[in-house]
C-alpha cells in the first residue's frame, strides 16, 4: 500500500452526507478511509409544531434518533450561480455536482454566552467549502441538552419490579388498571407542551404540582421530574407545591430559547420512541410526525442525479435516511458505493489535482474500484495514467515480484539499474512466452522509479509481437490453421493495420518455416530475411518420414497423411515438407505440387473445355459471392431471363416516372428499380462471360460485386436522384417496344397455376420437355459488327468503390442473398416466354423461390386462427452435436405451446405452396451470453440426395393425420428415452457416469471386508445386481431408440407426392468471424458433383458431400433441393466460345 500523507480528501455530497452519520467533530477520521465508518447517528429535522417560520433549506437543525445530539447545518451558495445547472452546450460533471473540501480555520459556534450556564451544552464546528460550485457548509455540533442520567432515572423508575410482574393479574380477571405513574410518552409529550407554550405563545405561568392534579397525573412527581424540570427552567416550589418560571421577570435569551429549543426536540424524540398504543390505548394519532433529514440534506448538498451502478444502495441512501457501508476504496475518493464510472474518474481526478503527495493513494483507490467492478471505461483510465507514469501499488508489487525481486519504497532504492535490468533478462530466459508481461512488469519499475533509462529502453525494444502465439491471437486463428488460410485471413486484416498483418505472418512462417507463407511475404513486397530450411531427402526417407508403407497411396490420400502428421508433430514440420516435396517431385504430380505452393487441392484446369463450367476469381473475401453467382446462372429460366433482359426488363417503370412496384410486399422506389437494372445489367455481362470466354476463370466486375453487396442508405432512396442517369438521352430507349404492364403484388396470386404448371409438364415427355431448351441469342453486336453499348441506368463511381473496399465484411450470407434476390425480383417484369415450362405471365423470382406458410394459433380465448406468410427459404436450427435434415425440419413445424401473456396458446406451422427450388438456411452463427461473443456451430447434419417434404405440407383432407400423429408421437417418446438414459448415465462432479460409480463403490466395499468397518458383507454383490440392472436398461433403451427411430424414419415412405432433389450445397470453413465459402452443384445431365470453389471447378466424388463433418469446421450452411419434375430447368455447363466476338 502507499505511503500516506495527511489525505486531503476532496468529499462528493453523497460522501459528506455519510461521513454525518459516523462522525461528530474535527478528527483524522475525516480524510482515513481505513477508520470505522460504521454509522452512529440517525438525524431526523427539528419539529416546527406550532411553528409559523417555512423551513430554511439552507439553515436547519436536526436531532439524533439514537442519542439524541444536535446538528446544525448552514449552506452559502453563490446566488449568480446555481447549485444544480440545467445542462447547456459543454455541460459537464464539474458543473452540476461539487467536491467540498474541509476549511483549515473552524467557524466559531453558532451561539455565545458571556455567562456560563449550568445547563448550557458543548458545540463544536466544521465548515467545507467548494469551488466549482461556489458552496460552503458550516455544521455545528451540539451535545444533548437534557441530562442524560436524569432522563435514565427517569426511565427507569417506570418500569415495573419483577414482583408485581408475578402478581399482576390479567385485565380479564379484575378489569382495566391504572399505574400510579402516567406512561413515558404522556410524561414526554406533556413537558413538551410545557416548551412550545414557553417558546411558541410566551407564555410564563406558574405549574401546579398538586397531589393526583394534571401536572401529576401527566408528567409525574419525584425528584428526577424536579431535577428534569429545572433544566427546562422551572424551579419547584414546596410550599406552593407548584413550578415557577425561573425566566418570568426577564425575556429569553438566545442561549436559553437554543436551550429550550434544543430540549423540545429532544423530548419529542423520547415520546416518539416510547410511544406504545398497546400498553396505553388513549395513544391514537401520532402528535409528532417524524421528518427524516436526509431528503433536507441531499438538497441542501446538492446531491447529483446519476445512473446509479447500485440502485439498491441509491434507493437506501435517498429514502430510508441510513448509511450504508463503504468500500475503504470509494472513500478515498470521496465518493459513495454507487457512483457511476464517469463520477469515479471526475473525483479521482480532483483527488490527484488537489492532494499530488498522495496520488499512489488514490490510484490504489482506482485499482480496488476496477477490480470489483471489471469495466472498460475505468481500465481505460488506469491504462492512461500507466502512460503518465501513475501506477497502482498492488501492480508496483506484482511487477517486482514478476521479475523475482521485493517492492522497494523510493528514493532510497536497495536495487541499482543494472541488478533491475539483470533480473529482466534473467525473467525472460525463465519464461520467454511471458516476454510481454515480463516488459510491462519492468515498464512498470519504470514508472514507480521515475527511471527515464529503464522506460527509454522499453521503448526503443517495442515489438508488434514477442511470441508466435500473440500473433495467432492476432489473427483470430489457431495453431493448425492452414498456410493458405493465414495468408487469407492476413489479407483481410491489412484494413486494419498491413504492417501489423505482415508482422504476424512473419512470426509464424518463421516458426513453421513455411514456403507458402515466405512466398506470400514476397508478394507483398516484404521478403522475410529468413528462408526455408532445405531438408536433405530422398524417396525411400521420405516416405519413412510419412510413415507410409503403401507407396500406391494416392496424392491426395498422401496428402492427408500428411496433414495429420504435421498436426501431430508440428515441430517436425520441415522435415514433413520436405518428404511430400520429394514424393511429389518422383511421382511428377501436380496435386501435390499445387498443394505445397497454394494449401489447397483445387486444380484448375489446364485448358479451359467447353465441358467444364468456367471459375469466378475472388478479388478479396467474395467467395461467398462468387458461389451464389455460379448457382444463380445453372438455373436455366432465370439465366436466360437475365441474358434477355433487354426484353424482360419492366418498361414500365423505364416508361412512367408514377408507375408503382411492389416486391416483397414493400413499394419499390425509383432510384430502387434503375439500381437494381443497373445490377442485373453487370449480372448479363458477366453470364455471358462464364458462357464465351476461353479462359478457365473470370473476373467479377468490381461494380458488380458493389451492387450486390451495398444496399443504398435511407437518404439515397428519399432522394431518388443519388447516380441517376438521365433516361431521356439513352441511345437504347429508342428501341422500347410500346407496352403497358400491370403489376400485381399480391403473392397469393403469384403462386396462383402451380399446380396446373405441374400437370402440364407431367403431362409431358422427358423428350418433350428437353426440346423446349433453345440457345438465346446474345444481343452482342449489331448488324455493321460494330459492338452494342451496354445502357447505364445507375452509375456508381470508382470513389464509392474504393470506400467500400471491405465489401465481403459488409453483410452476411443471408443477407446477400436476399439483396441480389431483391434486385432481381424489381428489375424483371413478367417473363412471357414459357420455353422452360414455368407458365407464362409470372413473377419469375417467387415461382422459383418463393413458398407460403400457414401458422394456426389455438388458444381458450379467440379459439382457432390462422395466418398466411411468403417464405423464400427455410431456418432451422441446430439443437444437437448430430442430427438428419428431417429432425432440424422437424424443430421448425413441430407444434408447441407459445406464452400469450395471459394464457397459453397452441401453434402449429405447415406448408401450404411448396417453390421449385426449395432453400434451407442451417442456423450455425450463434451467440453465446457467457462471453457475449457470436460463434459457430459445427454440429453435422446429415441430409441426402432426396427430400420429401409431405410431412410438412398441409394435410387439406385429413388423410395423414393418423400418420402425422403417430410421427410426433414418436418423436416425444423417443426424447423420453434419452431422457432416462441420460438420467441413468449422468456423470457426477469427478466425470464419472452412474455406472462407474457403483464399480468403485463396489470394490471399495469388497476391500473393507477385513475391516472393522460395520459393513454388509452382501455390499458388493447387492452393488453388482444394481449396476447389472442399469447397464441392461440402458441397453434396453437404446434398442427401443433405435426401433423407434427406425419405424420414424420410414413412416413416410409412401408418401412422395412433394419430393425434391438434392441441388446445391453451400459449405463454409471457419469461424464466425471468418472463413472461407464454396459450393457444391449437382449437375443433374451429367450425374456428377461439382466443387465451385473460386476460380476453381473440379468434379468431386459425392463421398466428399455427403461425409460426417463432426469435429471438422468446414460444414454445409446452406442447401438447396429442386422439384423432381423441375430438374430440366438445371443446366450446370453452358458454354460456347463462338459467341465471342
Amino acid at each position: 500500500m502507499a505511503t500516506v500523507k495527511n489525505l486531503r480528501i476532496g468529499k462528493s455530497p453523497n460522501r459528506l452526507i455519510q461521513d454525518l452519520d459516523v462522525f461528530d467533530s474535527p478528527s483524522a477520521g475525516w480524510n482515513d478511509p481505513w477508520s470505522p465508518h460504521s454509522s452512529r447517528y440517525h438525524w431526523q429535522l427539528h419539529s416546527n409544531l406550532g411553528e409559523s417560520a417555512v423551513f430554511d433549506e439552507n439553515d436547519f437543525w436536526c436531532v439524533c434518533q439514537k442519542t439524541r445530539k444536535h446538528l446544525h447545518v448552514k449552506v452559502r451558495r453563490d446566488r449568480g450561480k446555481p447549485l444544480i445547472e440545467e445542462p447547456e452546450e459543454n455541460y459537464g460533471i464539474k458543473d452540476r455536482i461539487p467536491v467540498y473540501y474541509e476549511e483549515e480555520e473552524l467557524p466559531e459556534p453558532h451561539v455565545t454566552s458571556p455567562t456560563k450556564s449550568e445547563f448550557a451544552t458543548t458545540s463544536t464546528c466544521m465548515k467545507w467549502s467548494s469551488k466549482t460550485t461556489k458552496s460552503e457548509i458550516e455544521v455545528e455540533w451540539r451535545d444533548s441538552y437534557l441530562d442524560a442520567n436524569c432522563i435514565k432515572e427517569i426511565i427507569d423508575s417506570r418500569r415495573p419490579s419483577f414482583a408485581s410482574l408475578l402478581t399482576k393479574k390479567s385485565s380479564s380477571h379484575q378489569g382495566s388498571s391504572h399505574s400510579s405513574q402516567p406512561s413515558l410518552f404522556t410524561t414526554f409529550t406533556s413537558l413538551e407542551l410545557f416548551l412550545r407554550n414557553v417558546l411558541v405563545h410566551n407564555d410564563q405561568r406558574a405549574i401546579s404540582a398538586a397531589p393526583e392534579g394534571t401536572f401529576e397525573r401527566h408528567v409525574g412527581k419525584g425528584r428526577q421530574i424536579q431535577s428534569l424540570m429545572k433544566s427546562l427552567l422551572f424551579e419547584y416550589h414546596h410550599e406552593n407545591v407548584n413550578y415557577v418560571p425561573t425566566i418570568a421577570d426577564a425575556p429569553l435569551t438566545d442561549e436559553q430559547k437554543l436551550n429550550l429549543y434544543l430540549a423540545r426536540n429532544e423530548l419529542i424524540v423520547l415520546a416518539n420512541h416510547f410511544r406504545d398504543t398497546k400498553e396505553d390505548p388513549a395513544i391514537v394519532a401520532n402528535p409528532f410526525p417524524v421528518r427524516l433529514a436526509r431528503p433536507a440534506l441531499i438538497n441542501a448538498f446538492g446531491v447529483p442525479n446519476y445512473d446509479s451502478v447500485v440502485p439498491m444502495y441509491t434507493t437506501v441512501f435517498r429514502d430510508n435516511s441510513a448509511s450504508l457501508p463503504d468500500d475503504p476504496a470509494f472513500i478515498a475518493l470521496g465518493i459513495t458505493n454507487d457512483y457511476p464510472d464517469s463520477f469515479v474518474r471526475y473525483f479521482y481526478e480532483e483527488q490527484k489535482k488537489n492532494d499530488e503527495a498522495n496520488v499512489r493513494v488514490y490510484a490504489d483507490a482506482l485499482a480496488h474500484i476496477y477490480n470489483l467492478r471489471k469495466s472498460s471505461f475505468l481500465r481505460d483510465l488506469i491504462a492512461a495514467d500507466r502512460k503518465n507514469g501513475i501506477v497502482s501499488s498492488d501492480v508496483i508489487q506484482a511487477a517486482y515480484s514478476s521479475l523475482g525481486l521485493e517492492a522497494e519504497v523510493g528514493p532510497d532504492y536497495r536495487y541499482s539499474q543494472e541488478k533491475i535490468f539483470e533480473a529482466f533478462h534473467s525473467a525472460l530466459l525463465r519464461k520467454p512466452e511471458f516476454a510481454r508481461a515480463i516488459r510491462n512488469d519492468l515498464e512498470t519499475i519504470g514508472y514507480a522509479r521515475k527511471s527515464s533509462e529503464i522506460l527509454n529502453y522499453v521503448l526503443s525494444t517495442e515489438q508488434a509481437f514477442y511470441t508466435v502465439n500473440e500473433a495467432y491471437q492476432w489473427l483470430g486463428i489457431k495453431s493448425n490453421t492452414e498456410d493458405a488460410m493465414v495468408a487469407s485471413v492476413a489479407l483481410v486484416k491489412f484494413e486494419d493495420d498491413s504492417d501489423k498483418a505482415i508482422e504476424a505472418v512473419k512470426w509464424i512462417a518463421e516458426e513453421r518455416n513455411s514456403s507458402i507463407l515466405y512466398d506470400f511475404l514476397a508478394s507483398q513486397g516484404r521478403p522475410s530475411n529468413k528462408k526455408p530450411k532445405e531438408v536433405p531427402m530422398d524417396e525411400d526417407l521420405a516416405y519413412n518420414t510419412l510413415g507410409v508403407q503403401d507407396r500406391a497411396l494416392s496424392d491426395d490420400v498422401l496428402i492427408n497423411v500428411y496433414g495429420f502428421a504435421v498436426e501431430d508433430h508440428p515441430e517436425q514440420s520441415d522435415t514433413l515438407r520436405a518428404a511430400l516435396k520429394c514424393i511429389g517431385e518422383v511421382r511428377n504430380s501436380r496435386l501435390i505440387t499445387h498443394y505445397l505452393e497454394h494449401g489447397n487441392l483445387d486444380i484448375p484446369p489446364e485448358v479451359s473445355s467447353l465441358d467444364t463450367p468456367i471459375g469466378l476469381e475472388n478479388t478479396g473475401n467474395l467467395c461467398y459471392l462468387n458461389s451464389l453467382i455460379q448457382y444463380y446462372f445453372i438455373i436455366k429460366p432465370l439465366r436466360n431471363a437475365i441474358l434477355d433482359i433487354d426484353e424482360n426488363k419492366d418498361l414500365n417503370m423505364i416508361e412512367n416516372k408514377e408507375a408503382v412496384k411492389k416486391v416483397g410486399g414493400r413499394i419499390v422506389t425509383r432510384i430502387e428499380f434503375l439500381r437494381a437494372l443497373q445490377f442485373t445489367y453487370e449480372l448479363r455481362k458477366l453470364f455471358i462471360e462464364l458462357i464465351t470466354s476461353k479462359s478457365s476463370s473470370v473476373h467479377p466486375s468490381s461494380v458488380l460485386t458493389y451492387l450486390a453487396l451495398i444496399p443504398l442508405t435511407l437518404d439515397q432512396v428519399k432522394s431518388g436522384t443519388s447516380s441517376v442517369m438521365d433516361l431521356s438521352s439513352s441511345r437504347e430507349l429508342s428501341n422500347l417496344n410500346e407496352r403497358s404492364i400491370t403489376i400485381d403484388p399480391r403473392a397469393e396470386e403469384q403462386a396462383q397455376g402451380l399446380e396446373q404448371e405441374q400437370g402440364q409438364d407431367e403431362a409431358k415427355s422427358p423428350a418433350e420437355q428437353s426440346s423446349s431448351v433453345n440457345l438465346i441469342d446474345f444481343p452482342m453486336a449489331n448488324t455493321n459488327g460494330e459492338s452494342q453499348t451496354q445502357p447505364h441506368y445507375f452509375e456508381v463511381s470508382e470513389e464509392e468503390i474504393n470506400s467500400s473496399m471491405d465489401l465481403g465484411r459488409q453483410q452476411d450470407v443471408l443477407e446477400c442473398i436476399d439483396h441480389v434476390l431483391f434486385q432481381l425480383e424489381a428489375s424483371l417484369g413478367r417473363i412471357s416466354n414459357s420455353e422452360d415450362r414455368l407458365g407464362s405471365d409470372n413473377d419469375l423470382i417467387r415461382r422459383l423461390f418463393s413458398g407460403k406458410l400457414k401458422q394456426t394459433l389455438n388458444d381458450a380465448s379467440q379459439g382457432v386462427r390462422s395466418n398466411y406468410e411468403i417464405f423464400s427459404h427455410l431456418i432451422v436450427d441446430l439443437f444437437e452435436e448430430k442430427q438428419t435434415l428431417y429432425d432440424a425440419l422437424d424443430g421448425v413445424f413441430e407444434t408447441v405451446n407459445i406464452d400469450m401473456g395471459s394464457e397459453t396458446a397452441q401453434r402449429s406451422l405447415c406448408i401450404t405452396e411448396l417453390p421449385i427450388i426449395l432453400q434451407l438456411q442451417i442456423q450455425r452463427v450463434q451467440f453465446d451470453r457467457t462471453t457475449g461473443q457470436p460463434f459457430k456451430s459445427n454440429a453435422f447434419v446429415e441430409f441426402g440426395k432426396e427430400l420429401s417434404m409431405d410431412r410438412y405440407v398441409e394435410d387439406t383432407d385429413g388423410k395423414m393425420a393418423p400418420l402425422l400423429q403417430r410421427y410426433w408421437d414418436l418423436k416425444r417418446e423417443i426424447i423420453n428415452l434419452q431422457k432416462r438414459q441420460q438420467l441413468l448415465l449422468t456423470t457426477n462432479s469427478n466425470l464419472m457416469s452412474s455406472v462407474d460409480t457403483l464399480s468403485i463403490l463396489s470394490k471399495w466395499a469388497a476391500q473393507q471386508q477385513d475391516s472393522r468397518l460395520p459393513i454388509n458383507p452382501k455390499l458388493p454383490d447387492i452393488l453388482q445386481e444394481e449396476i447389472n440392472n442399469v447397464v441392461a436398461e440402458v441397453d434396453m433403451l437404446k434398442k427401443q431408440e433405435a426401433s423407434l427411430k427406425e419405424e420414424r424414419t420410414h413412416l413416410f415412405d409412401n408418401y412422395i407426392s412433394h419430393s425434391y432433389d438434392l441441388l446445391a450445397v453451400f459449405v463454409h470453413r471457419g469461424q464466425a468471424s471468418f472463413g472461407h465459402y464454396w459450393t457444391y452443384i449437382h449437375d443433374f445431365e451429367n450425374n456428377v458433383y461439382r466443387k465451385y470453389n473460386d476460380e476453381y471447378v473440379t468434379v468431386v466424388d459425392e463421398s466428399e458431400i455427403f461425409a460426417d463433418t463432426t469435429g471438422n469446421n468446414a460444414n454445409p450452411y446452406m442447401l438447396t433441393y429442386i422439384r423432381k419434375e423441375y430438374r430440366h430447368i438445371i443446366e450446370c455447363v453452358h458454354r460456347e466460345h463462338n459467341l465471342l466476338l
